[in-house]
């Protein structure tokens, strides 16, 4: 019998087609419980990424903000750097004086504060 077995095993090279569909059935099943969990852990991932990058930019926008004292200095500086075109255009030198101020202040500071503290230190 065992002669017959190494015979058998000789002659028989390769896989049944039975063999070949059990192997395929089980890739199928295998796949069909992975390829859900792998989405949802690729979308999960994705939103944590974004949720981090979010939170990194916020925080960076605190790090940048300037107190009121730092806003009137440069500011301060913008106005005295103008004072020939304040002195000759007089109220209308408000556009020019705002322009420098946000290139400064652009993302630091809102620009409501920039533009009532240009019009508080004008009056002065």
């Amino acid at each position: 019998m065992l002669q017959r077995l190494l015979a058998m095993q000789r002659k028989h090279k390769g896989f049944s087609l039975i063999e070949l569909l059990v192997v395929i059935l089980l890739i199928g099943i295998t796949s069909a419980i992975a390829i859900p969990n792998i989405n949802g852990w690729i979308t999960d991932r994705t939103v944590k990424k974004e949720v981090y990058q979010f939170v990194g930019e916020i925080n960076e926008m605190k790090s940048n903000k300037l107190n009121e004292k730092d806003i009137e200095k440069i500011i301060s500086k913008i106005i005295n750097a103008k004072k020939e075109i304040i002195n000759e255009k007089g109220e209308n030198s408000f556009s020019i004086l705002m322009g420098e101020a946000m290139k400064q202040l652009r993302g630091k500071v809102d620009g409501k504060i920039v533009s009532d503290k240009i019009k508080e230190l004008l009056k002065d």
